[in-house]
């Protein structure tokens, strides 16, 4: 077994590649700070709009949150999906299965 390891608080940055760069949803670390402000702002409504954009809904959700049973949080009950679909058959159809 090794002793005791000496730990740092440094962080180190990497750059990204510009060809990943290009083809992130996420483009720019001002855009980041946007989305991570919008979801401490609004969280509930956050989630939502990243729900109804990415996601396809079998039956639309009417609540994306239901608290009242905390800590048992309940996200999007009242929605159906299929996870199959969303992950497969969607991405199939726009022509990525090869």
């Amino acid at each position: 077994m090794t002793g005791p390891t000496e730990t740092t608080n440094q962080s180190k940055q990497y750059p990204v590649p510009e060809a990943f760069a290009r083809t992130a949803h996420v483009g720019s670390r001002a855009a980041y700070d946007k989305l991570c402000a919008q979801a401490q702002d609004d969280y509930q409504g956050y989630w939502a709009g990243l729900a109804k954009q990415f996601l396809t809904w079998h039956k639309p959700f009417t609540k994306a949150l239901d608290e009242s049973n905390a800590p048992f949080f309940k996200w999007f009950e009242d929605g159906e999906l299929n996870a199959s679909y969303n992950c497969l058959d969607r991405n199939i159809e726009a022509g990525l299965g090869d």
